[in-house]
C-alpha cells in the first residue's frame, strides 16, 4: 500500500469516530430532554431554627432525579408557604446541570409550632405538581426592642373593685413589629390592690393582656408594671376614687365641760369618711343638740381631708349632760357630749328646818338644810355653806360643802340647856345668810 492510500485509511477512520461522538452527544442530549421527573429530594435547609420575621440562615436546595438516578435539568419547580406566614423570594425556579434548585425563606410570626413550605415538581404540561416535599422550620421571638402601654391606663372605681377594661401591653421589635411570645409579668406596685393573671405571653401581634386588676382600699393612685425581661417597665395608673359617706367619726370637742349660758372651749369637729375609711370631702355634715338644754343645729360641708368642724356648742341655762349630734346623710352618725356646770352662787334657800320645836340640850328633830343656786336657778355643787349660832345660848360653827343637788345640812344642831328662841345662821360670803330658828322647851 502506497502513502496515498494510508493517508486515505486514516482520514476515513477519523471521520468515523467524530461522527460516532457526534451520533453519542445527539442520543445523550436525547436522553437529558426525556428524562423524567422520579424523585424530589430535600438536599439542604430543612429542620432550620431562626429568628421571627427573619430570613432562614441557609437556602431551601431541592434535588430533581430521574429513575436512573440521573438529575433532572432546566425543570421547573415552585415553592409556596404552606404555614406560619413567611414568605419566599420567588416562588418557582429550574433546576441546574446538577438537577438543584433553592429559595431563601423569610419566616413569619408564629412561634408556637413549626412553619412550613412546599416545594412541587411540577408537570411539563399542565403545571400541576407531580413530586411534593415538605419543608419545616422553627421561629424564635425577635428580640424586643420595648414594650408600649395599649390600653387599661388612666381608668377610675370605688376602692376595692375591679377596673372595667383590661390592661394591655404589646411588645415591638426595632421595626415596630409585635414580638409573639415573650413571657410579660404584671404586677401592682402601688395602691394595695391587686391582679390575676400576672403572668402572660404575648400572642402573635406581641399583644399581652392582664387578668382582672382589683385596685386597693385607700383613695389615690395604684399603679401596675408590665415588665419583660432586659426592658424596661411600662406602668398603668388608676385612681380609687373616694366612696360614699359612710361613718361620721369624732376628732375633737366630746367630753367637755362650760358653764351654763357659754360656749364650750372647743369646737366639735368630725371627719367623714367611706366605707373604706377614706376621707370623703364635700359632704354636707349637720350637727344638731339632743338631750340637754343647749339649741343648735346648723350644717357645714367637710373640707379635702373630710374634716367638718361645727361653729360651736353654747351650753343652754339648765345644767347638766348634753348632747350633739353629727350625721351626713346616708352616713353613721356620731355623738358627743358635754357637761352644762351651775354659774357662780346667786343665791341661799332654805330647804328644811326653818322652824323646830325641842327639849333643852336635844338635837332638833328637822336639821337646817340649805340649797345654793346660780342665776339661772341651778344647784350650785361643792360649795362650802358656814353654819354658827345667832342668839341663844347653843355654841354652833359648822362648815358643810353642797352635794349634788346644791344642798348642805346641818345635823348636829343641839339646843342649849336654858327654855327660849335659839338661832341659827347659813351664810356664803359672796351671796348673804338666811337665818333657822329653834324653840328650846323645860324638859318634864
Amino acid at each position: 500500500m502506497n502513502i496515498l492510500e494510508k493517508m486515505s485509511s486514516r482520514a476515513a477512520i477519523i471521520l468515523l469516530t467524530g461522527l460516532a461522538f457526534v451520533a453519542g452527544c445527539a442520543a445523550d442530549g436525547a436522553n437529558r430532554l426525556q428524562r423524567s421527573p422520579a424523585e424530589l429530594h430535600m438536599a439542604d435547609g430543612n429542620d432550620q431554627y431562626g429568628v421571627a420575621g427573619a430570613p432562614l440562615a441557609k437556602p431551601i436546595v431541592v434535588k430533581l432525579i430521574d429513575e436512573r438516578g440521573k438529575p433532572v435539568v432546566d425543570h421547573r419547580v415552585t415553592f409556596e408557604v404552606a404555614s406560619g406566614g413567611g414568605r419566599l423570594t420567588s416562588d418557582s425556579s429550574t433546576t441546574d446541570s446538577a438537577g438543584m434548585a433553592q429559595v431563601h425563606w423569610i419566616l413569619g410570626d408564629s412561634v408556637a409550632d413549626y412553619q412550613r413550605m412546599n416545594v412541587h415538581a411540577v408537570d411539563s404540561g399542565s403545571g400541576r405538581p407531580i413530586i411534593t416535599r415538605v419543608f419545616r422550620a422553627r421561629a424564635r421571638p425577635r428580640p424586643a426592642a420595648r414594650l408600649v402601654a395599649v390600653s387599661g391606663d388612666g381608668q377610675s372605681g370605688y376602692p376595692l373593685t375591679t377596673l372595667p377594661e383590661r390592661v394591655v401591653v404589646r411588645a415591638v421589635d426595632s421595626a415596630g413589629r409585635g414580638v409573639p411570645m415573650l413571657p410579660i409579668t404584671f404586677s401592682v406596685v402601688a395602691g394595695g390592690g391587686s391582679v390575676t393573671g400576672g403572668a402572660r405571653f404575648t400572642d402573635s401581634d406581641g399583644l399581652a393582656t392582664a387578668g382582672e386588676w382589683t385596685i386597693g382600699p385607700g383613695a389615690g393612685d395604684n399603679i401596675l408594671f408590665a415588665t419583660a425581661e432586659n426592658q424596661p417597665a411600662v406602668a398603668f395608673t388608676a385612681s380609687a376614687a373616694t366612696g360614699h359617706a359612710g361613718r361620721v367619726m369624732h376628732r375633737a370637742g366630746d367630753a367637755q365641760f362650760a358653764t351654763v349660758g357659754k360656749s364650750l372651749p372647743i369646737p366639735p369637729s368630725v371627719t367623714v369618711r367611706d366605707e373604706y375609711g377614706n376621707p370623703v370631702a364635700g359632704a354636707r355634715v349637720t350637727f344638731v343638740s339632743g338631750r340637754g338644754s343647749s339649741r343648735v343645729e346648723h350644717t357645714v360641708v367637710s373640707g379635702a381631708d373630710g374634716r367638718a368642724a361645727s361653729r360651736g356648742w353654747g351650753m343652754g341655762t339648765v345644767s347638766g349632760p348634753q348632747e350633739l349630734f353629727a350625721f351626713a346623710v346616708g352616713a353613721q352618725p356620731t355623738v358627743f357630749r358635754a357637761s352644762a356646770i351651775a354659774d357662780k352662787p346667786a343665791q341661799l334657800l332654805i330647804v328644811a328646818g326653818l322652824a323646830n320645836t325641842g327639849r333643852v340640850g336635844t338635837i332638833v328633830a328637822s336639821a337646817p338644810s340649805v340649797r345654793v343656786v346660780d342665776r339661772y336657778g341651778n344647784p350650785v355643787v361643792a360649795t362650802p355653806v358656814r353654819f354658827s349660832a345667832g342668839t341663844g345660848s347653843s355654841k354652833v360653827e359648822f362648815v358643810a360643802a353642797t352635794d349634788s343637788t346644791g344642798v348642805a345640812t346641818f345635823t348636829e344642831w343641839t339646843l342649849g340647856s336654858t327654855p327660849g328662841v335659839y338661832t341659827l345662821l347659813a351664810s356664803i360670803p359672796s351671796v348673804g345668810s338666811v337665818q333657822f330658828k329653834a324653840t328650846a322647851i323645860p324638859r318634864e
